[in-house]
């Protein structure tokens, strides 16, 4: 516990530790410095992600043999199209002006 007290009685300046609030260009010293090894850390943190998703099977994608049946019912995809163009068809008629609606009269 005495080596701990010791390591941080040296990084005090001026009773602050690191100097923080001694004077503005200090302060902005400790800011920069600190920023700086933040963004070293967090890079060699993402070269370390990506160089072990690199070389393992981590995150690999099993492939998976689905019947294409299963992955596509053809019923429902013949009633969706089916109802789409509809109404396109519906859409179409409005369009052209051509549609049944009975336009009310007292308007």
């Amino acid at each position: 516990m005495k080596d701990l007290s010791t390591i941080f009685n040296k990084l005090r300046k001026d009773g602050r530790l690191f100097g923080w609030g001694a004077s503005p260009h200090a302060d902005w010293k400790v800011i920069f410095v600190l920023t700086v090894l933040l963004v070293l850390c967090v890079t060699a943190l993402n070269i370390y992600v990506f160089l072990e998703v690199k070389n393992t099977e981590k995150l690999m994608i099993l492939e998976t043999h689905v019947e294409s049946r299963e992955a596509l019912d053809l019923d429902k995809l013949g009633k969706v199209v089916l109802y789409y163009q509809n109404k396109s068809a519906e859409f179409d008629r409005i369009r052209t002006g051509t549609s049944s609606i009975i336009v009310d009269p007292s308007i």
